[in-house]
Parts: C-alpha cells; sequence; structure tokens
C-alpha cells in the first residue's frame, strides 16, 4: 500500500540524486565530485528504503545510512596533502546552493509527513529521514564553506564545523 507522503519521497530523492549524480559527473573537483557522488549514494538507499516501508510483508529499514558522509569525505580529505587541496577551488557554487535547499525542503517535507504519519513505523522512517537530511546540509554547508574560505566557518558552532578540514 503506497501513500501520497511515500511517492513525494520517491519523487524527492529521485530529484536529488539525478542532481547529485549531473554535478559529481561535470564538476572538476575532486572533494565536490566525492561528496555530491556519495549524497547521490544515499539519496539510492532513501528510495529503496522508502519502497521497503510499504512493500508487503515487509519491516521498513528504518536506520540510518549505511555510509556516514562526514567519515568518507574526512577519509577522502586526508587522501590529499595540503599543497594539493590549495588547489581546489569551488567551480559551482550555485550548484551547492541548489543542493542545500533541496536538502532544506527534503527536510522540512518529512517534518510534515512524520507529523501526519498514520503509524509509529511510518513516522519513524520519516524522521530517520529527516535526521539523514541534516546531515546531507550539514555537509554541503561545511564543505562550501571550506571553498568560500570564510573566517566565520571556523568560530562556528564545534557540533556541527568540520574543524578537521582547517589543518
Amino acid at each position: 500500500m503506497e501513500s501520497p507522503a511515500l511517492n513525494a519521497a520517491i519523487e524527492l530523492e529521485q530529484s536529488g540524486y539525478v542532481y547529485y549524480r549531473e554535478v559529481a559527473e561535470k564538476t572538476e573537483n575532486p572533494l565536490t565530485a566525492r561528496l555530491f557522488s556519495s549524497l547521490a549514494a544515499q539519496e539510492l538507499e532513501h528510495i529503496q528504503r522508502a519502497r521497503e516501508l510499504y512493500a508487503a510483508g515487509g519491516e521498513p529499514a528504518v536506520h540510518s545510512s549505511s555510509m556516514n558522509l562526514e567519515a568518507d569525505v574526512k577519509r577522502f580529505f586526508g587522501q590529499f596533502s595540503k599543497e594539493q587541496r590549495q588547489d581546489w577551488k569551488m567551480d559551482n557554487a550555485e550548484a551547492y546552493e541548489r543542493a542545500m535547499e533541496l536538502e532544506k525542503q527534503g527536510y522540512d517535507m518529512y517534518a510534515k509527513f512524520a507529523a501526519e504519519a498514520r503509524d509509529e513505523r511510518e513516522a519513524a522512517f520519516f524522521k530517520a529521514l529527516q535526521r539523514e537530511e541534516e546531515g546531507h546540509l550539514e555537509a554541503l554547508e561545511n564543505v562550501y564553506a571550506y571553498f568560500a574560505q570564510s573566517k566565520d566557518w571556523q568560530h562556528e558552532d564545534e557540533r556541527t564545523t568540520w574543524n578537521w578540514m582547517n589543518l
């Protein structure tokens, strides 16, 4: 049994997947390519979990993504020397801005769906997606700030700022 909320979630995640994949394929910046590829992979996970939610006889996978974005980006970041990273420039600020807006829209939509859920299982599913959208937004904001070289970024709340990028 499907619902309008499920269909909207799948549609949003599908459009996010296509967008992230396109940006990753077109960018010349290795960090942008890695982040957007990772986001695309997580969008596919969300689609699969949304479909599982209403699969006949199956319990949905209401868990966090199998990929921790910060850990993934940190590992990738660490593969390059400081000198190599100095050559990285943001090649598409608009892509980051659009992505951040998409994640905010997803966060708000999933909050609404969780509040309107028909049962606890559905509410838990949408709350899990909401948390993941928040994590996606955090990743995008941090990498965007890294490229923008914002002095304010180093003074932001340490809970959400990836200070390890300052090295």
